[in-house]
């Protein structure tokens, strides 16, 4: 584990000395208990003293020039309403845009309930604080500059905040009602791979109180994603999420089939035709033959007790597995092919 660990600091530790992280100015907006707008800085603010800051809502813009160079006075809040009066936003709806022209860069956050939205409507006393959320392609990491609520102001700290993440667990399973192990999960796209599914199909994530974007991929993670949800989620929510996916691991190498082999002659035939279907030892009770598909969806059902010719009668061209099963215990499952 230790080994394990050491490999995953030196992996993040290098793609932060290759990709510095970029600065953030704004730390949080919130509305104090005056439902004053309050802009505050952070203490990356400290390196740009003299340049200003332009605050636009789309239409009417401000702007505040950073005066403080010592870092220890930060994080600084700006009345926003005082300041900048004709800013129309509320905690319900709003988008501001932070212009930075040293260097030139854009902050930009937006809050309400459509899905160009950041974040949700904000309640009680909420904020919205800017962090890093560091995303993984292969073994290369990046970084973006992302926004998230948090219950309370006080909870921010260096542009961030453990205290208000969101946990999700998730369970996978296929349409055969059996759990999908590795299964992976993907956050916001295809290429930021977060976890994968356990034994039992589960996974658990904890994230940023954000608009969220999660998908599924079958554990050898070909094609698209067999099932995404978006959704919103709140500083210290528990969200309980379950997808049933089109897959089976029938013809996964990793997964050894348990007891004697299942032999099939032929395994390759025309449809309608029959093949001899037998265990390798003998059954002292009743054993369940399932049909499936190439996709693991499930076909039909047949008792096994001993060696049977077997009737492809009804499928077409295609491959099928066959998978012996004592209640929820594989015994063994072969491939056919019908040309």
């Amino acid at each position: 584990m230790t080994k394990y660990l050491l490999i995953v600091i030196f992996l993040v530790s290098t793609a932060l000395m290759a990709n510095p992280l970029p600065s953030i100015r704004v730390q949080q907006i919130f509305f104090d208990a005056n439902e004053d707008l309050i802009m505050q800085l952070g203490y990356h603010c400290a390196n740009y003293a003299g340049v200003t800051i332009t605050v636009s809502d789309g239409t009417n813009t401000g702007s505040y020039t950073i005066l403080e160079d010592d870092i220890h006075n930060y994080p600084v809040d700006v009345n926003l309403s005082t300041s900048m009066p004709d800013l129309n936003v509320s905690q319900e709806s709003g988008h501001l845009s932070f212009d930075i022209p040293y260097p030139n860069e854009l902050e930009e956050v937006r809050w309400g309930n459509s899905y160009d939205c950041d974040v949700a409507p904000l309640t009680g006393g909420q904020s919205i604080y800017q962090y890093y959320d560091f995303r993984y392609s292969g073994w290369e990491s990046y970084t973006v500059k992302t926004w998230a609520k948090s219950d309370n102001p006080e909870y921010i700290q260096d542009y961030s905040s453990y205290i208000s993440l969101a946990t999700v667990h998730v369970h996978i399973e296929n349409n055969q009602s059996e759990p999908v192990e590795g299964a992976k999960i993907f956050y916001m796209d295809d290429n930021n791979l977060r976890c994968l599914t356990d034994a039992g199909g589960n996974a658990t994530i904890e994230l940023g109180a954000r608009n969220t974007l999660l998908s599924v991929k079958a554990p050898d993670a070909s094609g698209d994603a067999l099932f995404w949800d978006r959704f919103f989620l709140e500083p210290n929510q528990v969200l309980e999420l379950s997808a049933t996916i089109d897959y089976s691991s029938l013809d996964d190498p990793l997964i050894p089939e348990a007891g004697a082999a299942l032999m099939l002659k032929p395994s390759v035939l025309r449809p309608g035709n029959t093949m001899l279907v037998e265990y390798g030892k003998a059954i002292d009770s009743k054993a369940d033959l399932n049909l499936y598909d190439i996709k693991g969806r499930f076909i039909r059902s047949v008792d096994y007790r001993e060696a049977f010719n077997y009737d492809t009668q009804g499928l077409s061209s295609g491959i099928y597995f066959l998978r012996l099963m004592q209640g929820k215990r594989i015994l063994a499952t072969k491939k056919f092919i019908l040309l």
